[in-house]
């Protein structure tokens, strides 16, 4: 996770379920990862039909996941 702190990304893996940082960096663990993040992150779009524009940056995106919320959206603080 490029550019993430440890606290952020450990927050981001206790939101996916998943608990400890996986242990190898393979096909395998990209997929649990990936399955646990579907079922863990809704998508949400309504800040872009109310035309806020949306922060795409990964930094971003893993904060406002952190924070409860899916999809796009404004970049808030934590």
């Amino acid at each position: 996770m490029s550019g993430l702190d440890d606290v952020l990304a450990s927050a981001y893996l206790e939101r996916l379920g998943v608990g400890a940082r996986p242990g190898a960096v393979d096909a395998r663990t990209l997929a649990e990862l990936q399955r646990a993040h579907v079922a863990a992150i809704p998508y949400e779009n309504l800040d872009i039909v109310r035309g806020a524009p949306p922060g795409i940056e990964p930094v971003d995106c893993v904060r406002r996941i952190v924070r409860r919320r899916g999809g796009y959206g404004p970049q808030r603080p934590l």
